[in-house]
This record gives structure tokens, sequence and C-alpha cells, in this order.
């Protein structure tokens, strides 16, 4: 998977809304939302909050491994 269905199916596995995501991660809800539809992909530091936040290895999030605990 890419990273922008791995990120969508995180937080809907969280039962969390894009707006909810993107007030956690201090962004604009269209800013989160373009992560989402792979538009664009967030830097490194919003890349390790969104690791953080949905408790997964950086490597998941971009498809790199099936591992989800850190």
């Amino acid at each position: 998977m890419e990273f922008k269905e791995n990120l969508k199916k995180l937080r809907l596995e969280n039962n969390m809304t894009q707006k909810q995501v993107a007030t956690i991660m201090n962004v604009a809800v269209s800013c989160y939302a373009n992560w989402e539809r792979g538009k664009y992909l967030p830097d490194l530091f919003n890349v390790i909050k969104l690791s953080k936040l949905f408790k997964v290895r950086v490597n998941y999030l971009f498809g790199l491994d099936d591992i989800r605990q850190k």
C-alpha cells in the first residue's frame, strides 16, 4: 500500500476524523486531506508525529513493512 492509503486506514481504524488528526498535528484540515489524497507528502517532522500518533513505525506508513508496533 501507498502512504496515502495507510494514513487513511490508520485514521479510520482509530475512529478519527480528518479534522481531529489535523488538529492534533497542528496543520490545516486541507493540508491533512492532501496527504490522504496523495497530493502532497508531509515533511519528516510530521511523518514522525504521525507514526507516534498512530503507534506505528515510519516504515509502516510508507508500506515498507507490516510491523505496526514501535
